[in-house]
């Protein structure tokens, strides 16, 4: 029998670093290929790159602007969502006030539109959390407890008490424009605030390459519900969606820096305060 040759082998060979001539190196650039000494490696993923390298991919990363501000919790660590603690709190406190003043809570911090065509502009963010009942306060509570302290982890707690004030001044812009049509808002505490918070949570996932489509589905069927049960509610949801959505797209849009990202929550903000009085004043 004739034997067959085995494959070629090569041993493996030592070059000159290509900044250090003086050294021999048989490792080599995973980038450029070039050889590197022990002195120029720079582990990475997967091997190691030289300098050279290294400085051109860091040069890439800062010509593609600033990176989201985003805060997403690392495995293992745990969520403290102390403002969203802090709302929770003042809802069920508020909402122990109803029971021993026969609703006087509610009362005075609910929407309602011809009180807030009367003067009370307050009701424009303090509707935000009025109780709407033991039940409503019980699941506000418990889907703010879940979805707030996440997207306060997220954006931080200054950034996430700026996004649930614009919120709450969408929804109040789009139930003072329902006026114009003859249509009379009541809202307290409930699905305005936390669905804002998952449309905010949706675009910070969409501005990061993530797939919102559970999100998408989740906003569908609550906003399902609300045309279900007949209520104008969904009026008010609308506009948390649309001031949700604006100030998270605006926080974690890539290209924009602090002071333009501050910018944008103004204009988003004074945005929704102009069509409050519109809708307040015409």
């Amino acid at each position: 029998m004739s034997s067959q040759p085995g494959p070629e082998f090569t041993e493996p060979g030592f070059a000159p670093c290509y900044r250090h001539a003086d050294r021999s190196t048989g490792i080599t650039c995973q980038r450029c290929n070039r050889p590197i000494c022990g002195e120029c490696m720079v582990p990475a993923s997967v091997g190691f790159q030289c300098p050279d390298c290294v400085g051109r991919a860091r040069a890439e990363n800062r010509a593609a602007g600033p990176r989201p501000v985003t805060r997403i919790a690392r495995q293992g660590r745990a969520l403290t969502g102390s403002a969203t603690m802090v709302i929770i709190a003042i809802v069920v406190a508020l909402q122990l006030i109803n029971l021993f003043t026969n609703g006087l809570a509610t009362q005075l911090t609910a929407w309602f539109t011809p009180l807030v065509e009367a003067g009370q502009f307050w009701r424009a963010l303090t509707y935000l959390v009025s109780p709407a009942g033991f039940l409503g306060t019980l699941i506000t509570g418990l889907v703010m407890f879940f979805i707030g302290r996440f997207v306060e982890e997220m954006l931080g707690t200054a950034r996430f008490v700026a996004v649930f004030l614009i919120i709450g001044l969408g929804g109040a812009a789009a139930m003072s424009l329902a006026s114009l049509a003859g249509i009379t808002m009541a809202a307290a505490a409930g699905t305005v605030s936390v669905i804002g918070l998952f449309a905010t949570n949706a675009m910070v996932k969409h501005n990061q390459g993530m797939d919102i489509k559970p999100d998408l589905i989740l906003l569908g069927i609550l906003l399902a519900f609300s045309v279900v049960t007949g209520t104008y509610t969904i009026i008010g949801q609308l506009g948390a969606i649309a001031g949700g959505a604006a100030a998270g797209g605006v926080l974690t849009r890539r290209g924009l820096h602090r002071t333009q990202r501050r910018a944008g929550l103004i204009l988003v903000a004074a945005a929704c305060l102009v069509l409050i009085a519109v809708g307040v004043l015409l």
